[in-house]
């Protein structure tokens, strides 16, 4: 039976409004109230949804920002931003959302289904500081159910085991419905094709969304089941990548600092004796050592001793392998016993920061040559995700990173924040636990599709299947990247984890797969489990593991086909039972999932007086 029917929202058309000109900041806000702005609508509109970007600071501060967490966990600033809609006869209250000292994201809307008509809508702002506050709306806009159904698909947001969410995404909307019934809307910059194939990871009250269209969106539950935040993921640092279709300049060459300490014969004993002319030396890069280089001495410490030096110096880096020319060295200090030169890596074929000098004296007991690094080089390039480059198209948690993969201009590229901090992208750091980029193997036009934390951590690609090799992440030796089998993953259909084995949706949309790991062969295999069933699994589209319940000892893996039915696979493997069956209702059945509670979620379309209206609903 179904429980806790729903209706689920359209598409949403975006209504042209005029009046005040955004962003806008006004002072002063306090206790009273204060209209921040007054808009006017093309007439009488039917509205389900206002957006509103606002925040608040204190005056002499600094204007608001996103941060994470948000909202900060003490706010300098209480107070409320209210939406009002006038109706031709009086100004009514639509919705009120709190006010703190940041950046919030808000969509002010109606239950799916439901509307009212306006002309205008104005934003009123209150605050309880003393003195009164600035307060910025930086954007609003309007929103009308078109009743044109789009794309939907389900997620859980899973808080406790108390409290768990159910989200339905559909094109330019994210309803939320707590225990069956709604409670809350947030806006989603998604197309059809994003809604169908965003991927998400969640905890606790944060889940991060992926997809190559948009960039990755932070949504965050805020303290009550009507308060939600979505943003841009505030990435302090996107690391450059070379697309190798334009000619960059902004590279950073590393930069290498040479001390020459008691090269002189005057000075300390010498043992064995110093050979006439002075003391050699050799300068590795890489571990490869150049040619030995005589140090001139005359016996004092003098400036003039070293003229030359810094010739020869770059001549000797310049002749190891690798090196191209660019290289520089200059003299930097002269002092009673030692002299420093700068090494820099310039020139365009050594971008980067991968060489490490030293340098080593080879007839002179007391002399000595250190090497400090003094500057990061850093390759030329430019974000290797943005709205020119394109965005991951998934993600995943692994070892406490954040992992982003299948990056529109890197296919095959697999970003991996800081251990510890899902935010820190900064591959310039060099610490084990750093940021660290990689690109699998792959052929062609291969996409990774899914991020998927199985036995393993596992990429799923357009046309086969990769899985990293178990052991701790790190930046200074990263992971290898292991192929296994090749059958490409449907893309709007991700992986789920069923009695210890990964099943997955052939790109064929025909065929589902368990992926699992074989011993003997040291690798993945993906074994056919549907063949049986063949007939019954053609177009899957969406599907969900429920997990067994109660008196049902089966966990019941749940597919939507293409053709508006679906069909339940029960499946037990040690007892060896696989079976199929049809599931039947009177509507068109468009997306399916499963919360923390077991319970399997629908949404399915139905006809209502002759229009189609689609409905969340639990079995």
């Amino acid at each position: 039976g179904l429980a806790n029917v729903s209706r689920c929202r359209g598409v949403l058309t975006l209504q042209a409004l005029t009046g005040t000109t955004l962003p806008v900041t006004v002072s002063g806000v306090a206790a009273f109230g204060v209209v921040l702005a007054s808009l006017s609508l093309p007439g009488a509109v039917a509205i389900s949804c206002v957006d509103v970007a606002f925040g608040a600071y204190l005056p002499g501060g600094a204007a608001p920002t996103y941060t994470q967490p948000n909202p900060p966990e003490s706010p300098l600033i209480q107070g409320q931003l209210g939406v009002d809609y006038f109706n031709g006869g009086a100004w009514t209250r639509l919705a009120t959302f709190a006010l703190v000292d940041t950046l919030r994201n808000r969509r002010f809307a109606l239950p799916p289904g439901q509307s009212v008509v306006a002309s205008q809508i104005r934003l009123v702002g209150t605050s309880n500081v003393g003195g009164g506050v600035n307060v910025v709306v930086n954007a609003v806009s309007a929103w009308s159910d078109s009743g044109v159904l789009g794309a939907f698909r389900y997620r859980q947001f899973n808080v406790s085991s108390a409290l768990v969410y159910d989200m339905v995404f559909s094109q330019g909307n994210i309803d939320v419905f707590a225990g069956g019934a709604w409670v809350a809307a947030i806006p989603l910059a998604a197309t059809a094709a994003g809604v169908l194939q965003t991927k998400a990871v969640q905890q606790l009250d944060t889940m991060i969304l992926t997809h190559q269209s948009f960039a990755p969106a932070l949504i965050q539950r805020q303290g009550a089941d009507s308060e939600w935040q979505i943003q841009p993921v505030q990435f302090p640092y996107i690391p450059n990548y070379d697309f190798g279709d334009v000619v960059y300049t902004n590279f950073t060459p590393a930069i290498w600092t040479l001390t020459f300490v008691n090269f002189d014969a005057s000075l300390g004993s010498t043992e064995p004796p110093l050979p006439t002319g002075g003391a050699h030396y050799t300068i590795s890069v890489n571990g490869v050592a150049a040619t030995a280089i005589q140090q001139p001495s005359s016996g004092s410490y003098s400036s003039s001793n070293w003229t030359g030096t810094a010739a020869a110096i770059q001549a000797a880096i310049e002749s190891l392998p690798g090196v191209a020319p660019g290289v520089t060295v200059t003299q930097t200090q002269t002092q009673s016993q030692f002299t420093a030169f700068e090494v820099t890596f310039g020139g365009s074929a050594n971008q980067g920061n991968g060489w490490a000098i030293s340098g080593t004296v080879l007839d002179k007991a007391d002399a000595a040559i250190t090497a400090q690094q003094y500057q990061v080089g850093v390759a030329g390039g430019e974000p290797i995700m943005s709205n020119t480059r394109g965005w991951p198209a998934s993600c995943a948690l692994y070892q406490e990173r954040l992992a982003l993969g299948g990056f529109q201009g890197v296919p095959l590229g697999v970003l991996f924040s800081e251990t510890g901090d899902p935010y820190q992208l900064d591959t310039r750091l060099t610490a084990s636990t750093s940021p660290f980029f990689i690109i699998i193997d792959g052929q062609g036009d291969e996409t990774i599709l899914d991020l998927h934390l199985g036995r393993t951590l596992d990429a799923f690609t357009t046309y086969g299947e990769w899985w990293f090799q178990p052991g701790a992440l790190s930046a200074t030796s990263p992971p290898t990247v292991v192929y296994s089998t090749s059958n490409g993953i449907a893309p709007t259909v991700a992986p789920v984890e069923t009695e210890g084995v990964t099943v997955f949706t052939h790109a064929s949309q025909g065929l589902l797969l368990e992926y699992f790991y074989e011993y003997q062969f040291q690798n993945y295999s993906a074994k056919p489990v549907s063949t049986q069933a063949s007939s019954l699994v053609q177009g899957i589209v969406d599907n969900a593991l429920q997990r067994s319940t109660q008196s049902v000892d089966t966990n019941r893996h749940y597919l939507v086909l293409s053709n508006g039915t679906a069909v339940m696979r029960a499946s037990m493997r040690t007892e060896e039972i696989n079976a199929y069956a049809p599931v039947v209702t009177d509507g068109q059945i468009v997306a399916v999932g499963a919360n923390a509670n077991a319970e399997a979620c629908w949404i399915v379309v139905r006809q209502v007086n002759g229009q189609s209206v689609a409905f969340f609903e639990k079995m």
